[in-house]
């Protein structure tokens, strides 16, 4: 795997992909033969190797958890720390993460590579508000995008208090669903801090 913009050598005997984004996620599968049995699968899939590049030699090992009965939170985030979150992508993947306007979104917030994001403790209530608000509004997004049977209808979402934001989507007579693609959380905290 190699990163965006590497013009580096690139060594033979390899599968490359080369990542658009530094930061990747993983999922490693193997299948089993019997349900009773996943020791084969489990070998199979902890003879992965993830190394850096020209790095074998030195490659520390890989640690496979079993994670099996551990209970875990698979949700995105729903309150403001979300924002925090944002700014960790932002700083280690600069231009790769977006185009200039959604970079430019975001810097309407203060969320700018390499340089501080500190809200106020007012802006912070503002983008807990927000961030809690597009996460409902993706839940309910995803419901309609997903459900069997959808009518014909108009869906506002909410805006908060003392907003000029009113994000309003529509259905349309082919169940697909139009209007503002923009993450709803990005939606509601702009109309807050105008």
């Amino acid at each position: 795997m190699l990163p965006p913009g590497y013009k580096g050598e690139v060594p033979k005997g390899y599968y490359v992909y080369r990542s658009g984004t530094n930061n990747v996620f993983v999922f490693l599968r193997a299948f089993y033969q019997d349900p009773k049995n996943l020791t084969p699968a489990v070998e199979l899939v902890e003879q992965a190797k993830i190394y850096p590049l020209n790095g074998k030699a030195t490659a520390k090992a890989m640690v496979f958890p079993d994670a099996s009965g551990v209970a875990a939170n698979m949700l995105p985030i729903s309150d403001g720390s979300a924002f925090d979150q944002l700014k960790q992508l932002v700083d280690s993947e600069g231009a790769n993460l977006a185009g200039s306007d959604w970079l430019g979104m975001l810097a309407s917030i203060g969320i700018i590579k390499d340089q501080p994001f500190n809200p106020d403790a007012h802006t912070r209530q503002i983008l807990d508000q927000a961030a809690k608000t597009g996460y409902k509004m993706s839940r309910v997004i995803n419901a309609v995008e997903t459900s069997p049977v959808r009518e014909p209808s108009r869906l506002r979402a909410p805006t908060l208090p003392d907003s000029e934001v009113a994000l309003v989507a529509a259905v349309d007579d082919s169940n697909r669903l139009r209007g503002p693609q923009l993450p709803g959380w990005l939606v509601a905290v702009r109309g807050c801090i105008r």
